[in-house]
């Protein structure tokens, strides 16, 4: 199970690195004139908490699960139940507006 678990957490951790780039203000490199400064650019990922993906983590296994008994359900009795076809509903709209806001 460790397997499975690691592979999507690491899915969603290179999933929701941010790309930003920063500006330093550095001293020019000139033996006259020290008191001119440069500004350098350089780019910088910065990871996700881990906190994050745990919740990311949670929420797909919940979603896994709520899906799992949906199915269950409608094979036993041949009825959904609109209970849990909304807590799904919720789940996938939560995920889905992460995913789609992650990459703006």
């Amino acid at each position: 199970m460790a397997g499975p678990v690691s592979r999507l957490r690491s899915f969603i951790r290179e999933y929701f690195i941010r790309k930003c780039v920063v500006v330093d203000d550095l001293p020019l490199a000139s033996a006259q004139d020290t008191t001119r400064k440069g500004k350098r650019r350089r780019n910088r990922s910065v990871p996700p908490s881990e906190r994050f993906v745990w919740a990311m983590l949670v929420l797909i296994v919940a979603l896994a699960g709520l899906v799992a008994i949906e199915i269950t359900i409608v094979l036993v009795t041949g009825a959904v139940n609109d209970a849990v076809l909304v807590v799904v509903s919720g789940l996938v709209g939560a995920l889905a507006s992460r995913f789609l806001e992650a990459k703006r």
